[in-house]
């Protein structure tokens, strides 16, 4: 496994973009823009303060098992002190590809997916982040990328654009999640507005329905990932924060709780760390996850169609 952060060359690098990024004036909040013509979309949004994590009483309503509710805890205050730019989707197949053509990056196989022979999820040794398992068109979200690709691809629009692009920390996440919401809201209507574990999937997989972490009892039209944009935006205009596939941050997996996390949004990292966090659950993980605050972690070189990127950048001023 590779140390935790970048060789001192990007690192540099990435510093001088990020005070060139500051001497530009700062979009308005809502703002909608993408560097160029091949870049993801990008939404500004505002600073802010906002309550991180969950209360017992909160995961417990949601269902959560103690051990995985911990990790929601404590509730806490963080600051979001400057407007940043996130992506509006998630990284699509098609802006991951021309990353990869440009810089020649290989298509890692033996990707983590659903085995359509097997009829069992578990790594399939010619999946790749063009070829997960099932059809998808250039407008679906990437996945079978690890935490090196994303921020490699993080990297390589810095350098393209001039600006400071980058993988989001946990907390920058959960606050474009919440968009300004005060509290978790759990909704039985899901399936209108994510694309999560359905009915639907559970018909073409197997399994229990009458399990409520397993399968939430509606049908939101897809078997598999969606094309971003599927369904509405959330009250900062993101698109599939919760659902359709997860998404990497920078933070490392800490455990049992939040105790000693950051409280200004930046991320919690660690040297040599063994797992990092990731957010908004998929179209094959627990309904638990698929809140703002839920939580889970993968090794950073772990490949799964399940599992890609939302971008942030930062702003000027």
């Amino acid at each position: 496994m590779r140390a935790w952060g970048h060789i001192a060359g990007v690192s540099i690098a990435i510093a001088l973009l990020a005070c060139a990024a500051d001497a530009a004036p700062v979009p308005k909040v809502g703002t909608v823009f993408r560097d160029c013509p091949t870049c993801p979309e990008m939404v500004v949004v505002p600073a802010g303060r906002f309550t991180m994590g969950s209360t017992p009483e909160q995961t417990a309503k949601a269902g959560l098992p103690d051990e995985q509710g911990a990790r929601e805890w404590p509730a806490h205050t963080v600051t979001i002190a400057k407007p940043f730019a996130m992506g509006r989707y998630e990284l699509t197949v098609g802006e991951y590809a021309v990353f990869a053509t440009e810089t020649a990056r290989a298509s890692s196989a033996n990707c983590t997916t659903w085995d359509s022979a097997q009829k069992k999820w578990g790594p399939v040794a010619t999946a790749t982040w063009r070829e997960p398992g099932y059809g998808q068109t250039d407008r679906f979200p990437v996945g079978c990328i690890t935490l090196d690709d994303a921020r490699a691809y993080s990297i390589w629009l810095s350098a393209k654009t001039g600006q400071s692009y980058r993988v989001p920390s946990e907390a920058e996440w959960e606050y474009v999640a919440r968009a300004g919401a005060k509290t978790e809201k759990i909704d039985n209507k899901i399936c209108a507005h994510a694309n999560v574990s359905d009915l639907g999937r559970a018909e073409a997989h197997g399994g229990d329905v009458a399990d409520a972490s397993r399968f939430f009892p509606c049908r939101d039209g897809f078997v598999f990932s969606a094309p971003v944009g599927s369904f509405p935006a959330n009250a900062f205009g993101l698109h599939d924060v919760i659902g359709n596939i997860w998404e990497w941050t920078e933070d490392c997996f800490t455990p049992p709780s939040y105790e000693g996390a950051p409280t200004d949004g930046s991320a919690r990292r660690v040297e040599g760390c063994e797992k990092v966090i990731v957010r908004g659950g998929g179209w094959y993980s627990r309904s638990w996850f698929a809140r703002a605050p839920g939580r889970s972690r993968e090794t950073p070189d772990y490949r799964s169609s399940t599992l890609g990127l939302r971008l942030a950048r930062d702003l000027g001023g």
